[in-house]
């Protein structure tokens, strides 16, 4: 699996949630502001009710 920068244009980037591309496994994260950030974005988008989304 390869991670890589999720680019967005606006910034606001501990808004945003990770990015799965599972055809590619590429795992797309946005440059996040905090270790926790990135924890609590990737723990909240790997729960059943939650899902990755954009």
């Amino acid at each position: 699996m390869k991670v890589r920068q999720k680019y967005l244009p606006h910034g606001g980037t501990n808004e945003h949630f990770p990015e799965s591309l599972t055809c590619h496994s590429i795992l797309e994260l946005p440059l996040y502001s905090s270790k926790n950030v990135m924890r609590r974005r990737l723990t909240e988008a790997i729960q059943p009710e939650t899902g990755f989304r954009a």
